[in-house]
């Protein structure tokens, strides 16, 4: 757990929004940011998840779903930074997770359209966290740095590569400070 000072947490004075703060690494953030006092919104497009995961905190829920654009517009109004952590989850007990088609949508266009709408509402900072799995055909080679090239060999790790790719580019061109971070 990451402990900060009274006074000392970084992120408290910076309005920040969180998208996938229901998910696995999401909820840690999420409290992490909570437990230290942030001025912290989270979109999702299922509130009561997150009222669920939290039922003693006062939230700012905003709802939207990343592969309609329309659903986005307003919903980044006075956040500065936001962490984009959301892609499509499966039900449980589809058999092959990373194989799922609606991947697609939800980390491609999804943050095309997320990008899209932080440009407008000014947004200064996006961090994109993606996945070892624009990797995972590489990994049993050795060790892998920043000048190894990706090589995704599932629909889940084309879509994260690609949407990363899109999205970077966007935000070069666009004017904001993107940060792209794959997790292990």
């Amino acid at each position: 757990m990451i402990s900060f000072g009274a006074d000392a947490f970084p992120l408290k004075s910076i309005p920040t929004l969180v998208t996938g703060a229901t998910g696995k690494v999401g909820r840690h953030l999420m409290s992490v940011l909570l437990e230290q006092g942030a001025d912290v919104a989270l979109l999702t497009h299922n509130p009561k998840s997150a009222c669920l995961l939290w039922p003693r905190k006062r939230l700012d829920i905003r709802s939207a779903d990343l592969t309609d654009s329309s659903t986005l517009i307003g919903q980044l109004d006075g956040i500065e930074l936001v962490f984009h952590l959301a892609s499509y989850s499966p039900p449980p007990r589809v058999p092959n997770i990373y194989q799922a088609a609606a991947h697609w949508p939800v980390t491609v266009e999804g943050p095309r359209n997320l990008l899209n709408a932080a440009l407008a509402a000014g947004v200064r900072q996006l961090v994109y966290l993606s996945s070892v799995k624009v990797m995972e055909a590489v990994t049993d080679k050795g060790p892998l740095d920043e000048t190894t090239p990706p090589a995704p060999d599932t629909v889940y790790g084309r879509a994260k590569f690609g949407g990363a790719q899109r999205l970077w580019q966007q935000a070069k061109r666009g004017g904001c400070m993107a940060v792209y971070r794959a997790r292990r």
